[in-house]
């Protein structure tokens, strides 16, 4: 087959070259990527202080080049793709632009890793855009560039890497934020991008659930190192925790719905936001992005049809070079749960993610085990756990208890956004109470939340007022726009957004992975928005609202 690789930038490798990531985090560090970490020794000279999970980002890129070279491939560097050859729903290849001018590439398979969907999204996919509903997305950073390699891993911004404006923008600040440096880095590091609707779309409900699949092309390693705040109902149950976790990567989560002759790689991949902690380690983006390289090259033979490939062939290889263990090629897509097991899982603690998520994957038969369970459990703490399960499936069976339970609680300590170093709970016991009773759509629970809301005080937590914002959202109500007009007026709340880029150069905090900022701008821009939703109050939420709309941050 021949190989052709444009390339964005100066060099290959992208956050763990130029981006200065030069670390593994986590991740499954066998198949391909062990094979990059015996180059990177070699390179090194043997040298003994070396570190496996470190490398000098030139030596890397540097590896990269003379494989695809030495394996007949070519490279074009500063080649921008801005669309996609298409007839039907066959993709034929990319328009591109480079330094000498533009044209189209015609190719017999296209694989897209710009970790944005940019080539899936000019083709017409489905997408998923970065905070278009929850306005959650991972901390990003863009670092300096040290005259010596090394690494600077950096959390202090939001970046949309689809919104030109945006990335210049971040550019700009980084240059100031990092004036006395060498160097920045040519790429944003962003941990959260535009994502395809695949074939199938990956969740935390089947990572833990140990979800399998027929076409596994990866075994990806982490734990929920989240960068934010999760928005899956099953965190609301049970909030994620270090623990590493297993994950099974199909192949159809690289594949756009609807469009052929295209396989999706890297922070694009179909998967729910949450999920991607899980999936988006450096080792296992090389990793299935290898296995993606082979696919594309057994497609050829179909006519650039991956679905149609021998799946089997495909994992054997993978098998052969350690990307994948012997069993995936036993491995069959996971049935539903068995009855027995739901019917263990639903009388048992109620504090095991396993657990939850094999209840979670068959929400309409565990209904009736959980209905049966809060009815007859006598300890107050399971009962608690049991009605707070059924909300999240959206029955409204141990909705009294929630309120209950909720009227009884003052505001307990919340959660301010935190991107680095974020593990764990991202809302208090209380938050996931509101959020429980909207998910259930328990609007009796009105009168109480509203006594919540008028209880918040001048500087109320982020995850408190996300809480009743998003119950507010749920059932809008002019009596909650009162309430939320009261605290969006407290001075704590007023005017985060920057409408120039001057207001963010006067406000650059000195820590790398500072979190006041975007804090300070979620908490007014949950609070106006739904505000906005229950009616405004002398035009205070649209005002507000209509400044962020001016915000330099995409």
């Amino acid at each position: 087959a021949r190989v052709l690789l444009l390339e964005s930038l100066h060099d290959l490798g992208g956050v763990g070259t130029l981006g200065c990531i030069s670390t593994y985090y986590h991740g499954n560090r066998g198949g391909f990527t062990s094979e990059v970490t015996e180059a990177l020794y070699a390179l090194s000279g043997q040298d003994p202080s070396f570190n496996p999970n470190r490398w000098n980002a030139f030596h890397k890129a540097e590896w990269f080049r003379r494989e695809i070279v030495k394996a007949g491939g070519s490279i074009w560097y500063h080649a921008l793709v801005s669309g996609a050859s298409k007839s039907g729903e066959r993709i034929g290849g990319v328009i591109v632009n480079t330094p000498w001018g533009r044209g189209v590439v015609r190719a017999g398979c296209v694989i897209d890793a710009t970790g944005n969907a940019d080539v899936a999204a000019a083709a017409g996919a489905d997408c998923r855009v970065v905070s278009d509903a929850d306005l959650a997305i991972q901390g990003t950073g863009l670092p300096s560039r040290p005259f010596l390699p090394a690494t600077h891993n950096t959390d202090y911004t939001f970046v949309d890497d689809c919104d030109l404006f945006d990335t210049t923008r971040a550019f700009v600040v980084a240059r100031r934020r990092f004036k006395d440096q060498f160097e920045i880095a040519p790429i944003v590091d962003s941990r959260e991008r535009r994502q395809i609707v695949g074939d199938v779309t990956v969740t935390p409900v089947d990572v833990y659930a140990g979800h399998t699949w027929s076409d596994a092309v990866c075994l990806s390693r982490s734990n929920f190192d989240s960068h934010g705040f999760t928005v899956h109902p099953l965190f609301h149950a049970l909030p994620p925790d270090r623990v590493s976790l297993d994950a099974w990567l199909p192949l159809r989560a690289l594949l756009p719905k609807g469009l052929s002759g295209l396989l999706v790689t890297g922070l694009a991949l179909s998967g729910q936001r949450d999920v991607m902690p899980v999936y988006r380690m450096q080792p296992d983006i090389q990793n299935h992005a290898y296995a993606a390289g082979l696919a594309a090259v057994m497609a050829l033979g179909r006519k650039g049809e991956v679905r149609r490939i021998d799946v089997r062939d495909l994992q054997r290889r993978l098998v052969a070079i350690g990307i994948l263990p012997q069993t995936a090629l036993l491995h069959r897509d996971s049935p539903p749960a068995p009855r027995s097991v739901l019917r263990t899982a639903a009388t048992g603690p109620l504090d095991i993610h396993a657990e939850l998520a094999a209840l979670l994957s068959d929400p309409e038969a565990s209904r009736l085990l959980l209905r049966q369970r809060f009815s007859s459990e006598t300890d107050p703490e399971l009962r608690l756990r049991c009605a707070r399960l059924l909300a999240v499936i959206g029955d409204a069976t141990g909705s009294e208890l929630l309120i209950q339970t909720l009227r009884d609680a003052s505001w307990d300590e919340g959660w301010n956004y935190r991107g680095m170093g974020q593990f764990g709970r991202s809302s208090s016991p209380l938050d996931d109470l509101v959020q429980l009773l909207a998910l259930a759509r328990v609007g009796k629970a009105k009168n109480v939340v509203l006594d919540k809301i008028q209880q918040l005080g001048p500087d109320p937590d982020f995850s408190h007022v996300r809480a009743v914002a998003v119950f507010c959202e749920t059932f809008p109500d002019a009596e909650f726009a009162e309430a939320l007009a009261a605290v969006l007026a407290q001075p704590a709340f007023g005017h985060h957004a920057w409408s120039s880029i001057e207001a963010e150069l006067a406000n650059i905090p000195e820590s790398p992975v500072d979190t006041t900022t975007r804090n300070a701008a979620l908490r007014e821009l949950y609070l106006a928005r739904a505000l906005l939703r229950c009616g405004d109050r002398q035009g205070l939420a649209a005002s507000r609202l209509s400044r962020y709309a001016e915000d330099v941050r995409g």
